[in-house]
């Protein structure tokens, strides 16, 4: 259905179908007429049906050409034969050409041919217009489907569809997106992007929020005018990944102010979205959970756009069994995202495809802020040493297990052992509670500096029964947010809702009325960003050999360890007592780091249901963080680090030795 009559049917809307196919003209038939055979389109219109999804035969039945406002064809395009291939009916030889005196162009005005595919010929005014597919978001991953028509922008496209009135999210056929090239190296591929960047023509976004919405989307779109009108409009990630040929589809839904929120009551404005894994009622996990599971539920999506700042792109990736991580903080340009916390807030991608998850972020890396030439990678390090961590579960290698595959254990040796056998390495364990006990004083010594002892000392228990990480993670996250989007926020809100205050969620409201308290200071803020250099110091030096040449590997079993139903009516996952002076959780050891961490599906086990009573198939993802000493003194300085490239490298020689595979949609990945 062309877009600007989706709200019709076909006969109301006065249009017909029709098909346009690049007919290739030779040297010897340019002064004359070039023609296709049955059998030439049959194979082609054949080769459509299996690799598009928008094309059917139903835009061969009927010849509308003559409808169309031009009077002469461009020599080389060909426009819907009178019926069906397979109807019988067809001529034996088909012309390109009307061959009528005169010329007059397409609908645009412009010369250049409408590229070959689908269309719909107005029969009011003879326009061509590209057909596009309407699916239902039946997991209601979705806050807001849209299009970009042929002027470049992007438009909502408020149409709902179905029993349960979920939202319609249009997609045009792959056919019409001209091959890859260097400059457009995702052409054709479909996206969505996390309800948290500033997009042209789509005013704010919602960041799960109505109250937010209601004051900031007039102010974004009045702001948007003035650019438009200086010609000085910024250009944010969906313009970027257009410009690389990649095709915008709509807007994904988050947790409310990309705070932590997997459970369906702690979203109190939009609903949660669904896991299509295992039994479907699972969290989608936070804060891109509607991003990820949108890219797990649907084969019409290629990729989608998130934004990570203490897990929210890798802990989704787990819990729907898709590819996801955060590259080094800095390494992509995040200017256009409304920011959670600047200190840790990246840009993070989604794909069921390891192919295409590189590609992607091989992309988005070279068009940074600070380029990164990763065109031509580098061999795997010759030296690459591989630290499993064992801080979250143990390995299992008992040989009673049988089968080693028929458990989450079993498949995670085999993976590791997979990347043994490719890098030419063996394994070393390391517990990171236990290394951090045995070397911070060492470390404080090494330093010589008193600064540095009085910072490692006082990484204690200032804030409850958190670790180390945790307290670091929360102080500079709560600070930031409060100072760059709550504080504001709740003024402006207020101001003008005659002194009412807005309905936010536990996690932000906690996060925010702890400022607003005097529950964190500016100085204890600082002094947080100054522990969390040294903790960043203290990962190059013992995981990653300061001034070594050797790069370290960092492997961990990703988050997902079985069930975790979205009803779940706790915190218990977030703010679970752990021991004081605890390095963990590992994510955020990454965040605070400023280490790339890349989820990678590696298999599936098994485990019942509490909600359905049945044994379900849950997805199990492997981390992959890859640190040097290089790697560390290139993120102090700001600039992308080689760990990026590494990694990249590393996922696609698993992927072509089938350690890694393109993942499935729907209740199973594999």
């Amino acid at each position: 259905m062309p877009l600007d009559h989706a709200t019709h049917s076909l006969a109301e809307a006065e249009i017909e179908p029709l098909t346009v196919v690049e007919i290739l003209v030779t040297g010897d038939e340019l002064g004359g007429e070039r023609r296709v055979t049955f059998e030439e389109l049959q194979v082609l219109f054949e080769k459509w049906r299996l690799t598009d999804d928008v094309w059917e035969n139903g835009f061969l039945k009927k010849d509308a050409r003559h409808k169309l406002q031009t009077e002469h064809y461009t020599s080389n395009i060909f426009c819907g034969p009178a019926s069906t291939i397979g109807d019988c009916g067809i001529r034996d030889e088909v012309h390109p050409s009307g061959g009528v005196e005169g010329h007059k162009d397409f609908h645009d005005g412009t010369s250049i041919a409408p590229s070959p595919g689908p269309y719909f010929v107005s029969l009011m005014d003879g326009r061509l217009m590209p057909a596009y597919r309407m699916y239902e978001d039946t997991y209601e991953t979705f806050i807001q489907s849209t299009y970009s028509p042929s002027n470049g922008k992007n438009v909502p496209l408020p149409i709902h569809t179905g029993k349960l009135n979920h939202l319609s999210v249009a997609v045009p056929s792959r056919l019409q997106s001209q091959p890859a090239t260097p400059e457009r190296p995702l052409a054709g591929l479909r996206f969505s992007v996390k309800d948290i960047f500033y997009i042209k023509g789509l005013g704010s976004p919602s960041l799960g929020s109505r109250a937010w919405v209601s004051i900031r989307d007039k102010q974004f779109l009045e702001r948007q005018q003035d650019q438009e009108a200086s010609n000085n409009e910024p250009e944010g990630i969906v313009e970027v990944l257009q410009k690389m040929g990649a095709v915008f589809v709509g807007k994904n839904k988050l947790s409310e102010f990309a705070f932590a929120g997997p459970y369906h009551w702690q979203n109190t404005d939009y609903l949660l979205n669904f896991n299509p894994r295992a039994d479907g009622l699972q969290t989608p996990s936070d804060s891109s959970g509607g991003s990820a599971s949108a890219v797990a539920a649907y084969d019409w999506l290629d990729f989608a756009i998130g934004t990570d700042t203490g897990g929210s792109v890798r802990l989704p990736a787990d819990a729907n069994g898709v590819y996801g991580g955060r590259p080094t903080t800095g390494a992509i340009d995040a200017s256009s995202m409304q920011s959670l916390a600047k200190s840790f807030d990246t840009v993070g991608v989604l794909a069921r495809d390891p192919a295409i998850y590189c590609e992607v972020l091989r992309a988005l890396l070279k068009s940074s802020l600070t380029p990164m030439d990763i065109s031509s990678p580098p061999p795997l390090p010759a030296r690459l040493k591989i630290i499993v961590s064992k801080d979250h579960d143990t390995i299992t290698k008992d040989a009673s297990l049988g089968d080693t595959t028929a458990t989450a254990d079993g498949i995670f040796e085999t993976f590791v052992s997979k990347l043994e056998t490719l890098l030419g390495v063996r394994r070393e364990y390391v517990i990171l509670d236990s290394l951090w006990e045995e070397t911070k004083e060492e470390f404080s010594n090494h330093r010589q500096n008193s600064a540095t002892g009085e910072l490692l000392a006082g990484m204690g228990n200032e804030f409850g029964d958190v670790g180390t990480s945790d307290l670091l993670y929360r102080k500079i996250v709560y600070w930031e947010s409060y100072r760059d989007l709550g504080g504001p926020f709740m003024k402006a809100y207020s101001k003008a809702n005659d002194g009412r205050l807005p309905l936010v969620n536990n996690s932000a409201k906690a996060a925010w009325k702890t400022i607003e308290a005097g529950g964190i200071s500016e100085s204890m803020y600082r002094d947080a960003l100054a522990k969390k250099h040294m903790l960043k110091s203290w990962v190059s030096t013992y995981l990653t050999e300061e001034y070594s040449p050797i790069s370290t590997l960092v492997v961990s079993r990703g988050s997902n360890q079985g069930e975790e139903p979205r009803d779940t009516q706790s915190d218990e996952r977030y703010f679970a007592p752990s021991q004081p002076g605890r390095i963990l959780p590992y994510t955020h050891l990454n965040t605070l780091a400023d280490l790339p961490d890349h989820r990678l599906p590696i298999g599936q086990f098994e485990s019942r249901s509490s909600v359905t009573g049945h044994t379900e198939i849950y997805p199990l993802t492997a981390s992959l963080t890859v640190a040097s000493a290089k790697q560390a003194r290139q993120a102090q300085a700001k600039k992308p680090a080689g760990g990026e490239r590494t990694l990249l490298e590393l996922i696609e020689h698993l992927h072509r030795d089938a350690a890694l595979e393109m993942v499935k949609t729907g209740r199973t990945a594999f």
